[in-house]
Order: structure tokens, then sequence, then C-alpha cells
């Protein structure tokens, strides 16, 4: 379980790292439900991102995974926690989108009741973290990183992955007109469209870091997803695409409109932004899913006693404060650089 702690917490940092990128980007929803004043404030957030250079961040994550242990007796119910903090600095004009990010974070968590903890910092297109058993700092290059990560995802796609080297591989024709039918069919694929699926509301306004946030929520009700004839038809045609490329594959792929009509729940995405500066100092981004398991085994024929659905829960909250006054954070002394097969090995 402490392995996967600790792989749970290094994933923990990588999200960390990706949300306030996406804020820096101008990433956002789009101003669904909301009147013509509240739409401009949400807009006005938006394009003040360009002007986020820096903020110390703060977060809690917890999953919670129930009901599996029906299925499997030797599963047991998921519970997973964490929480950390650290400075977050963006330079728009460095040479590199690798040299253009700065941060560190310090996370602690638990997992069905073991704790650990991971540090890491990213400076100078170097990402440091420490290792897992001697407390050494370690740092590898970030763009030696990203490219076996290339190579890894490469490799998700039948017949489509390569050596890390960069030599290639034979590409299976099978496994590459499946790859472009999958993107051909989620490309036509808009949930927004669907009715009941997203909305949009202003909370009360709240106090946050000296001043007054504004407070905005996307709920999206995944029943009405999951059960539209739109969402069924791209799962249909996902899973033909799947049987052109690996026939165990498309028999999974079968069952995903029937186990999709089975799930409820709900996702909702909240953020708080400022009324004097204009940035957005809090998200939280909720989830709540159940599969019906009585339905599920009522439909393959079977009978019994009633059975607990199983239940996700996932929560994320990030506080970011001191944006655009913040320390930026530096480079571990004594660090040892290594390559990458060496740092999954510490990890």
């Amino acid at each position: 379980m402490k392995r996967h702690l600790w792989a749970i917490l290094v994933v923990c940092a990588m999200l960390l790292g990706l949300v306030p990128s996406a804020f820096a980007q101008g990433v956002d929803l789009n101003c669904l439900g909301l009147s013509a004043d509240d739409c401009k404030i949400v807009t006005d957030a938006t394009a003040n991102t360009a002007n986020l250079r820096s903020f110390n961040q703060s977060f809690t994550f917890e999953l919670n995974v129930s009901g599996m242990e029906t299925l499997d007796p030797t599963s047991e119910p998921l519970a997973l926690k964490a929480s950390g903090s650290g400075p977050f600095v963006l330079d728009p004009a460095a040479a590199s989108m690798e040299n253009g990010v700065a941060m560190a974070l310090d996370i602690s968590g638990e997992a069905n009741g073991d704790s650990g903890t991971f540090s890491m910092v990213i400076v100078d297109g170097v990402m440091y973290f420490k290792d897992s058993s001697s407390d050494q700092w370690m740092g590898i290059k970030l763009e030696d990183a990203m490219g076996q990560a290339g190579a890894l995802t490469g490799g998700l796609v039948p017949g489509m992955g390569g050596p890390a080297d960069g030599s290639g591989s034979e590409v299976d024709p099978a496994a590459a007109q499946a790859a472009m039918g999958a993107m051909s069919a989620l490309a036509t694929f808009d949930p927004f469209a669907i009715d009941g699926f997203a909305g949009q509301s202003r909370l009360g306004d709240e106090s946050l870091d000296g001043q007054t946030m504004y407070a905005f929520q996307h709920t999206f009700n995944l029943d009405a997803l999951f059960k539209s004839p739109e969402f069924q038809k791209l799962l249909t045609d996902l899973g033909q695409v799947a049987a052109q490329a690996d026939q165990s594959a498309a028999q999974v792929a079968m069952m995903l409109p029937m186990i999709s009509q089975l799930a409820t729940g709900e996702i909702a995405f909240t953020r708080w932004i400022g009324a004097d500066d204009g940035f957005a100092h809090r998200i939280v981004l909720t989830a709540d899913l159940n599969i019906d398991l009585n339905a599920m085994m009522g439909a393959s024929g079977s009978s019994g006693q009633q059975m607990p659905p199983i239940n996700l829960q996932f929560s994320l909250s990030v506080d970011m404060s001191n944006i655009n006054d913040t320390a930026a954070p530096t480079a571990p002394e004594g660090a040892e650089m290594i390559d990458m097969s060496e740092a999954m090995g510490g990890m």
C-alpha cells in the first residue's frame, strides 16, 4: 500500500502543476446560464490570467471508493487523502516551456491507514524530488521526462508505440486506422449540446484573502450525459473502432453502453473570483458517481440479495494566495542529477 501511496502523491503533485497552468493559458468554461453582468465577471477573469505571474498554492485532495468488495471479496474500500502547499511562478518570456514554469510542493497523504510525504521542486527546466528511502534530492531534466512520457503514451495504442530512443517500430495499419477512427468520433461529440448535462449559477458572495469573492459553480449531470442517445452512439462507435484493433478490447467496449446506463452522479466545478483584482483565488472540483450493481446483475440474469452500489467520491480544492507577490522556488542543495530510468526506480 505504501508504494501505491507514493505513486498517488506523485500524481497529486503533477495534477497541482497542471491546474495553475490551465488558468495561465486562459482555459475557462463558457458563460452558460449566466446573466450578462455575471458573464462579464467570468470573461474578464479569464482574460486577466494573462497577467498571472506567481502565487502560493495550497490544496486538499480526497478520494473514496466503496462497493468494489461486492465484486471482489479480496478488495477493500479505498480512502485516500492528501494536502500540500508551495509557490508557483510563471515566466511567459522564457525561451522554452520547460523553463517557463517554476514550482515547489510539499505533500503529505494517507491511504487506508498508511501515511507518507512527497516533495518536489521545478526550477530552470529541472524537476527535483526526494528519494522515498534515503531523503536524497534527485533531479531530472524536464525535457527528458516529457520525452519518456510521450514514448509511454504512444504505447497505449496497440501497434502505435515505439522505443524511447526514437528508433521507431512498424506501425500496425489496423491500430492506426482505429486510432484515427477514435479521434474522429471524439472530435464530433459535443457534450454541451446534450440537454440537461451542463448548467451554471452564481453562488453567494464570500470573503477571502481580504476581499469579496464572486462564486460561480458549474454542475454536470452524468445521468443526462450517460443516458443520452449522443453518448450511447459515441460508445458504440468507439466499440466498433476498438474491434478493428483488438478483439479482446472490443468485448470490453461492447459492455460500456450497458454500464453507462447504470451509472448516475454529478460533477461540480466552483471558482471564487476576486472583486478587487479579478483573479480566481480558489477552485474546487467534486464528483459523486454511483454504479447500480443490482441492475447490472439483473441485466445478466443473476439474482440474489441486494448489493450496495459502487460509489466514487472525489474532491480537489486549490487556494491561490499572494498572487503576483510570491517568492520564487530554488533548487535544493546537493541534488544528484539522474536519468529517467533511475527516477522511476527511485519512486
